[in-house]
This record gives C-alpha cells, sequence and structure tokens, in this order.
C-alpha cells in the first residue's frame, strides 16, 4: 500500500522530476521492459491503463454494474474501456468537447453527460430509474 503513504513519491511528483527525459536513472523495482513488438505510443500507454484496472480491482465493481466515471481524459477512457469489458454499463461526466468526443468515438460509455449542461444528480437517478450508480470514480485530475 505504497500509495497511500503520506510520503508517496514517485518519478514527476515531489521534487523528482519527470520522466520525458531521454535517460533517467530508477531503482530496479521500478523497470518493466517492453516488448519489441509493441510500437512506443502503445506502451506508453500501459501506466494509465493499469491505474483504471487497479481502481476497477479495489472497487469491488461486477457485471451488471452501473458505475459513473468522472473525466474522460486517457485514464476515464481506458478505466471506461475496462469497465465496459467487465459488463458494467458506464456513465462519463466530462466538461472539454474534445473529451466526450474521444468518449463517443471510443463507445466505451453507454452516456455521457456534461454537468455544464444538465443536472448530473437528476440525470444518473432518471437512468438507473432512481437506484444511483454502484460505484464512481474521480479521474478528472482537476485541484
Amino acid at each position: 500500500n505504497y500509495h497511500l503513504s503520506k510520503n508517496m513519491n514517485f518519478i514527476g511528483l515531489g521534487g523528482r522530476g519527470g520522466g520525458l527525459s531521454e535517460k533517467i536513472a530508477v531503482k530496479r523495482r521500478w523497470v518493466h521492459p517492453i516488448s519489441n513488438k509493441i510500437p512506443l505510443d502503445q506502451a506508453a500507454l500501459i501506466e494509465p491503463l493499469s491505474v483504471g484496472h487497479h481502481a476497477f480491482v479495489r472497487s469491488g465493481a461486477k457485471a451488471g454494474d452501473i458505475a459513473l466515471v468522472g473525466g474522460a481524459g486517457p485514464i476515464g477512457l481506458l478505466l471506461s474501456a475496462i469497465l465496459k469489458a467487465k459488463g458494467l454499463k458506464v456513465i462519463i461526466t466530462e466538461l472539454s468537447a474534445k473529451r466526450k468526443e474521444k468518449a463517443k468515438e471510443s463507445g466505451v460509455a453507454d452516456y455521457i453527460l456534461d454537468p455544464s449542461e444538465v443536472d448530473v444528480v437528476s440525470e444518473v437517478m432518471k437512468i438507473t430509474n432512481g437506484d444511483g450508480v454502484d460505484v464512481a470514480f474521480e479521474c478528472s485530475s482537476v485541484n
């Protein structure tokens, strides 16, 4: 549970500098070999995909549940893809027109709600026949 530590620190956070340089020194623990058969643009998605998968596993969500995902950025979209693959109904909330379009194009959401246009709580209650969602994920990364 290192991710729950008050002293949690990783590349790009807490003064260690970012990982977007040509070279960086890290502990062996953080190095994961990637097959040459995986294009780098796809390999770059492994980390945000694993963040979404970790959230899904910890949530206890299961097929048939209804999930609310706040944010359609990379992590929100990848998490939503996992949720759909696991048999959940997915409702995404997103303000950005570009990200709403990505959510629509990718097919990872059953519903896409814009909080600046609709009352999200009312819409969710309509969609779920008054039951609400079974699980919610915050993926907007907005302070």
